[in-house]
């Protein structure tokens, strides 16, 4: 079935939201994070999708308050941001996170992932390909490019027994352009129902795109806070269309 993931993304303390990864650019919102994890549950999305950005640039940490989120949320919460290590995972899952979210560890160490994956089991972990206009793979906050193509990622990844990935598009990411699928249908049919896509995502049509074309989920940000899309009627439309 697919699912809503809203984001709540932390910076300095506080939500913001980056175009395309850009710090210079962070626009923050009033309300703390653990009141717009409930907020965006109790309006229809299945999960709420935090991204410590302070971590994932290597200049801060925000487990403290992913703890109050995860609190808020009863436990739907998968986070990531500057997961570099098995004991950085371990510290999300002892604040209350039931996936974490890995890019840097699969990509830097990999054996440690299939470590992590073995110790959590793979409902636990989730690896995120975040892909640029090209459609390679980068990492380390979107600061270095990979050798692989998003298609080849989501292959290796896997076939190393992962069952769930997040694909976002950077170039897209904040920007309210809305989904392009032109790299996503790049990967094959019968491996979509283990992505969940994010970046640009803006409207209803766009969830409709994405669950049509077989993805499991997608992760909502920017249009959110915005009001450009509502999740009660989001979730309304995907259940009746």
């Amino acid at each position: 079935m697919f699912q809503l993931y809203a984001g709540v993304d932390l910076l300095e303390g506080r939500v913001a939201r980056l175009v395309r990864g850009r710090v210079e650019d962070a626009m923050f919102y009033l309300g703390s994070p653990a009141e717009y994890a409930r907020r965006w549950l109790d309006e229809g999305a299945d999960w709420v999708h935090v991204v410590d950005l302070d971590a994932a640039l290597e200049r801060g940490d925000n487990t403290a308050l992913l703890r109050q989120v995860a609190a808020a949320a009863q436990g739907r919460v998968q986070a990531g941001g500057g997961v570099r290590n098995i004991a950085k995972a371990l510290d999300l899952v002892d604040a209350g996170v039931s996936r974490v979210v890995i890019s840097s560890l699969y990509f830097g160490r990999r054996e440690d992932a299939l470590t992590l994956l073995g110790s959590l089991g793979a409902d636990k972990v989730c690896v995120a390909l975040d892909f640029d206009e090209a459609g390679m793979v980068v990492t380390r906050g979107w600061r270095e490019r990979t050798r692989l193509r998003l298609k080849e990622a989501v292959e290796q990844v896997l076939s190393d027994g992962f069952k769930h990935v997040l694909a976002t598009d950077v170039a897209a990411d904040g920007t309210l352009a809305g989904a392009n699928p032109k790299t996503l249908l790049t990967i094959d049919e019968d491996l979509r129902h283990y992505m969940i896509v994010g970046g640009g995502i803006s409207s209803v049509r766009d969830l409709l795109l994405l669950r049509n074309s077989g993805f499991a989920g997608a992760v909502v940000g920017k249009a959110l806070y915005e009001g450009r899309l509502s999740l009660r009627e989001a979730v309304h439309a995907l259940k009746h269309r």
